[in-house]
């Protein structure tokens, strides 16, 4: 009988998008220190997801459905968030977000880097 596919199987975080996507189907959440630079993630559904630590520059998170997810730490250059569900992430200690890449996402209970500056753009 095969095991299923848990995060214990995994000591590295995925290489990809593509590794990504197919580990959180397999149910895996941890996606901690990931480089994902230049990732499309667009429209995934990754909810839950942790990506504390991760490198995201450049990455496409646009209209994903991201809620209940941590970016504590993590870097978000340039990182394209429009429209993405961002309800109750944690962007707490992240670096590169600009009040810019949060509008028209909906932000209901997301918890902000400190200092995160002037939202009159949204």
């Amino acid at each position: 009988m095969a095991k299923p596919d848990t995060a214990a199987e995994h000591s590295q975080p995925p290489a990809n998008a593509d590794e990504l996507l197919k580990r959180y189907s397999a149910r895996e959440r941890n996606f901690a220190t990931a480089q994902l630079a230049d990732a499309d993630l667009g429209g995934a559904d990754l909810r839950g997801a942790n990506f504390s630590n991760a490198d995201l520059t450049d990455a496409i998170l646009e209209h994903a459905d991201l809620s209940n997810s941590s970016f504590q730490g993590a870097t978000l250059l340039r990182t394209v968030l429009r429209g993405a569900n961002l309800e109750n992430v944690d962007f707490t200690k992240v670096s590169g977000l600009l009040p810019a890449q949060l509008a028209g996402t909906n932000l209901g209970g997301a918890r902000l880097p400190e200092r995160f500056g002037d939202f009159d753009a949204l």
